[in-house]
């Protein structure tokens, strides 16, 4: 799959999210408001339950980053979430 089908099928997902469980974040991390090396999925399964996190890490800009942007449509799916929320923007690392 290429980048800008994946892209496109998280933010198609996002924007027809109903509240409900299972839920899904991901947000975006770097040392610049332009270039985010680090994402993270949080996962919740349903409502009282512990979130479960996954993450990603690569010297480039993971927003165009291939596999990581298909690997991250493919988590959601297989999850079935019910809501899914793209965090806009690029939060800066903590050290």
């Amino acid at each position: 799959m290429n980048l800008q089908k994946a892209q496109q099928r998280l933010a198609k997902r996002a924007k027809a999210s109903v509240n409900g469980y299972p839920q899904v974040s991901i947000a975006y991390f770097g040392s610049a408001p332009t270039l985010a090396t680090k994402v993270v999925l949080c996962f919740v399964a349903e409502q009282g339950a512990a979130p479960e996190h996954q993450s990603f890490t690569t010297s480039t800009d993971i927003r165009f980053d291939e596999t990581i942007q298909t690997t991250l449509l493919k988590i959601v799916e297989r999850l079935e979430a019910k809501t899914l929320t793209l965090v806009e923007g690029v939060a800066p690392l903590k050290d």
